[in-house]
């Protein structure tokens, strides 16, 4: 399995393009999405409960710290043997792009 560490601080405009983004990979049954909330005002739940039946999804919240100690404690919290960081307004170009860095 592949996690994918995604540091948020206030992206509810566009986490939900990224979430598409990984949902359209083909081996996305192999991924687990860390979604690190650095201290933004609102949760994301309702973006992510549009997902929750293509993603296995995971937010964590965190007081405001950075996108540094966000992605560590998104690599603290990885239990898998690779781990991909995206930005809360990344997209992957394809749907074989997370196959392709493996």
């Amino acid at each position: 399995m592949i996690d994918i560490i995604i540091p948020a601080y206030n992206a509810h405009s566009t986490m939900g393009r990224t979430l598409a983004s990984i949902a359209k990979q083909i081996n996305r049954d192999m991924l687990k999405v860390y979604i690190i909330n650095d201290g933004s005002e609102k949760k994301y739940d309702y973006i992510i409960d549009n997902f929750s039946s293509l993603l296995d999804i995971t937010e964590i919240e965190i007081t405001n710290s950075g996108p540094g100690k966000a992605r560590q404690v998104g690599i603290d919290s990885s239990k898998n043997e690779f781990i991909v960081f995206m930005d809360a307004d990344d997209t992957l170009y394809d749907d074989n792009s997370i196959l392709n860095l493996l």
